[in-house]
């Protein structure tokens, strides 16, 4: 049986989408889900020759520092995620 008097778990939104923010925030009203977002000034174009795959995986991890620095409490188990 889960411990009731833990925190939900809670989301890092590293972007400036607004729509992802959007979707986020109706998970968040939906599952109640908290989230934080973090906006980091990563210039997000795609790098000659690149896939859409390796942009993406990039851009996480160039974006995952800002996060994990941000929001020290979730320092341990930060995990970033990645949209591919």
């Amino acid at each position: 049986m889960p411990d009731s008097r833990k925190r939900p778990p809670s989301l890092i939104l590293a972007s400036s989408s607004p729509y992802r923010r959007e979707l986020l925030e109706r998970l968040r009203i939906r599952l109640r889900i908290p989230f934080d977002v973090a906006v980091p000034a990563i210039d997000e174009t795609p790098l000659a020759g690149e896939t859409p795959e390796i942009t993406a995986l990039r851009l996480s991890e160039a974006k995952a520092p800002c996060g994990r620095h941000r929001w020290s409490r979730a320092r341990d188990r930060f995990r970033p995620g990645r949209n591919v």
